[in-house]
């Protein structure tokens, strides 16, 4: 097999016989090979806690990165938040800006129409008129009221509104009050 695999050929057999170990050299052989042992245990358990502290080190280099990562995306997370609420802010105040424009421009407009439609309609002025002698003027005409506002509070605290006909007394007005009160 050997000689098929290398390309070897011509082996001679060794006629040398391998005595056999004594006890002494037996226990000499296995001591040599435990301390071997002890020794390579005790390089691996040495790397193993170098890699281990190394491991650790990472660890914490590691995490700081990624506190910090997420700190600065925090950060700015907060800045474009600033940057939207401002923009917001000044396009609500461009929009009420142009809310203030428009109104202006209606009351402009409806001046215009008002002065138009006045001017179109009233009379030609005529000579004033004579102030009135007498300490009562005779036209005076008493205004008529068709509505009323009744408001009832108790407390200052506000209880009811009511918008409706005039009552024409006060006898009346109590009669209203106290069906509904």
């Amino acid at each position: 097999m050997h000689a098929a695999r290398t390309g070897h050929s011509g082996f001679s057999e060794s006629t040398e016989e391998i005595k056999p170990l004594t006890e002494e050299e037996k226990k000499e052989q296995l001591a040599k090979i435990q301390e071997r042992l002890k020794q390579k245990q005790a390089e691996r358990l040495e790397k193993e806690k170098k890699d281990n502290i190394e491991k650790e080190k990472m660890r914490r280099k590691q995490g700081k990165e990624l506190s910090s990562i997420k700190e600065q995306m925090e950060m700015d997370e907060m800045k474009r938040q600033a940057e939207l609420k401002k923009r917001e802010k000044l396009e609500e105040k461009k929009a009420k800006e142009r809310v203030r424009e428009q109104i202006a421009r209606d009351k402009a407009e409806r001046a215009a129409k008002f002065a138009k439609t006045n001017t179109a309609t009233a009379p030609p002025p005529s000579a004033p008129a004579p102030a009135a002698t007498s300490s009562k003027p005779a036209d005076v005409q008493k205004k008529e009221y068709t509505q009323t506002k009744l408001q009832v509070k108790q407390n200052h605290i506000f209880r009811w509104l009511n918008k409706s006909i005039c009552v024409s007394t006060i006898s009346l007005l109590l009669c209203f009050v106290s069906r509904y009160f």
